[in-house]
């Protein structure tokens, strides 16, 4: 599954922050491109909040109870390399 299949609803797992593990969410829109709106779920640590992510932050998505991993598309690669080459 790539990131532009992603559709409102879908639960993903995203990288943690600080050390921490991945962080659980829900996707709250359908849109395509490098940034998707994210409900982060209290987990691991991490306390419950909603923002926009890249996703190249996105690891998995969970399809029938069990966890698949996304695929970075080459443009989406390409548009994250330049992106992080910029220090975001």
């Amino acid at each position: 599954m790539t990131h532009n299949e992603l559709r409102k609803g879908d639960r993903v797992a995203a990288k943690g922050l600080f050390g921490l593990g991945p962080r659980h969410a829900v996707v709250m829109d359908n849109r395509k491109g490098i940034g998707r709106m994210l409900h982060i779920e209290e987990s691991n640590g991490h306390f419950p909040d909603m923002g926009d992510a890249y996703v190249d932050e996105i690891t998995h998505v969970e399809v029938d109870g069990k966890w698949e991993p996304l695929d970075l598309s080459p443009a989406h690669a390409k548009q994250m390399k330049s992106i992080r080459d910029m220090g975001f």
